[in-house]
């Protein structure tokens, strides 16, 4: 029982390590309780956008140049 346990909390977390390309809304808002000089301050967005990744290329060793 316990294994199983453990092999999901490896799954999850090299699945957190990345993210899927495209755009993302993040939000924060304000949850003091109670609120800082009497009060709570608007939520604040940011958008965030995550480009795929760039594959890499082999260079070929000097003297082999293509022409």
């Amino acid at each position: 029982m316990g294994s199983c346990f453990t092999s999901n909390i490896k799954k999850s977390s090299m699945n957190s390590r990345s993210v899927r390309p495209g755009e993302y809304v993040i939000m924060v808002k304000d949850v003091t309780n109670p609120p800082f000089q009497g009060q709570t301050l608007p939520p604040a967005f940011a958008l965030l956008r995550v480009f795929p990744a760039k594959t890499k290329t082999k260079k070929q060793p000097d003297g082999q140049n293509q022409e």
